[in-house]
């Protein structure tokens, strides 16, 4: 695509004050203070430099945040372990129930270490 009329609107101030402005066209000038300000030509490919990355400061903060974050979710994963004390027929008993959002296996472990000692015994009161 390129542009039929370019035309840019020019002003120049100098401490606050208005020097002079105007519509400046392709192969036109402008005259502001004895000094002529010219557009000679519209070139259509031009090229840019980044000189300073103010956000990649920014961006390897999140990464570190996410990285710590994914870490702590593997390491201090989720257990869980319910119980219940219930009556039937004159006996008390205890129902308890496990679960672990991850590692199956080792949450059985630990739940069945923890619950090792008290199977079978009852409350003599």
């Amino acid at each position: 695509m390129e542009f039929n009329n370019p035309v840019f609107f020019i002003s120049a101030e100098q401490g606050g004050k208005k020097l002079g402005e105007g519509l400046v066209p392709k192969n036109g000038s402008l005259e502001i203070t004895g000094y002529r300000l010219e557009m000679r030509d519209m070139p259509f490919w031009v090229r840019f430099y980044v000189v300073k990355q103010r956000g990649l400061s920014i961006l390897y903060t999140g990464f570190a945040i996410a990285t710590i974050g994914v870490i702590w979710r593997l390491l201090f994963y989720k257990r869980e372990i319910l119980g219940a004390v219930r009556e039937e027929e004159g006996e008390r008993s205890l129902m308890a129930a496990g679960r672990s959002e991850y590692y199956k296996t080792l949450a059985e472990d630990e739940f069945m270490k923890l619950f090792s000692g008290i199977i079978g015994k009852t409350d003599e009161r």
